[in-house]
């Protein structure tokens, strides 16, 4: 499935190695939300401003269905949107998928095509996975040494519920991700 099950943390910092702005995404073990008859699980998204406490900017309503494909509840429309494609394969272009760009309070959505550029496999913790790299069609892929977007199954994305191009402090880098307990991701 594309998005965790239960509790999962995302935390992000600016790429210039700041202390001054973070970001936090979490979906907790609070009860599943139905909307319009559909059920989902809500991620949060904070930020925090020089070591002030947590602002909320962003909740996130996010399914995952049994084909590997995520989906994205805006509130403000009340429409459901792919954002997460962890069935593809390598080459494909998946069609309409949710993008986001953020500048200070603002997100600008974009649907656009998003290309499958290479796969990798790891092992943490006795946990097999595959991590799919990504690009919107819009960008240029990321070089090979540099900070990729990528689809993972069971955690969503780089940018958790969906692809986040450009945010107000520059590309932000994920610093680290876990569900529950357990890291998946760490650049430390």
């Amino acid at each position: 499935q594309a998005y965790p099950d239960s509790s999962a943390s995302w935390c992000f910092d600016d790429l210039n190695n700041s202390d001054l702005f973070q970001i936090r995404m979490t979906m907790g073990p609070d009860p599943d939300t139905v909307i319009l008859g559909q059920t989902y699980k809500r991620i949060g998204v904070y930020a925090i401003h020089d070591w002030q406490p947590p602002e909320l900017v962003q909740n996130y309503y996010v399914r995952s269905d049994p084909s590997g494909k995520g989906y994205v509840m805006l509130l403000d429309s009340m429409q459901e949107y792919l954002a997460i494609d962890v069935g593809a394969n390598v080459g494909d272009t998946v069609q309409d998928v949710l993008t986001v760009s953020s500048w200070e309070s603002n997100a600008f959505y974009w649907i656009q095509p998003v290309i499958i550029d290479s796969a990798i496999t790891l092992e943490n913790n006795g946990i097999t996975v595959t991590r799919k790299f990504i690009h919107a069609q819009s960008l240029i892929p990321y070089p090979q040494d540099a900070f990729q977007i990528f689809w993972q199954e069971g955690i969503g994305g780089s940018y958790g519920p969906l692809i986040n191009l450009i945010s107000s402090s520059g590309f932000t880098m994920l610093n680290c991700l876990h569900i529950q307990d357990t890291y998946v991701f760490s650049i430390q």
